[in-house]
């Protein structure tokens, strides 16, 4: 059985390879709490919260460093390495993307948009 490790991220159609096992996705939705009530379990549907990319994406001579900065209201796809890909709608940038000369060419991105679709 192979489990998910790595993946590319597509950015508004640019490719991004991730660093393996760098990559958190949060899918977002509805957030559930649980309520006790006549020694019955019932659940409360809550804020709905936004999805959330967390990765370091491999900084090489093609890396479209002003696409993840200008990132506002654009799609992006996780594309993982076991065939799974998801969609992240109307998403952006959250935070800088962050490089320092001992990341050892990884930077550092974050994004949210609406839930993943699906799920």
């Amino acid at each position: 059985m192979k489990v998910f490790g790595s993946s590319i991220v597509k950015i508004d159609g640019a490719l991004f390879k991730t660093v393996p096992d760098s990559v958190e996705l949060m899918f977002g939705g509805r957030n559930r709490t649980a309520e006790v009530a006549d020694d019955t379990v019932n659940h409360r549907d809550g804020p709905l919260v936004p999805s959330r990319l967390t990765c370091e994406f491999l900084h090489t001579e093609k890396t479209d460093i002003a696409k993840l900065n200008d990132l506002v209201g654009g799609v992006i796809e996780i594309i993982t390495d076991i065939g799974t890909t998801y969609t992240m709608p109307n998403a952006t940038r959250t935070g800088d993307p962050i490089m320092t000369s001992s990341s050892n060419g990884r930077i550092r991105f974050q994004a949210e948009g609406d839930p993943i679709p699906g799920l």
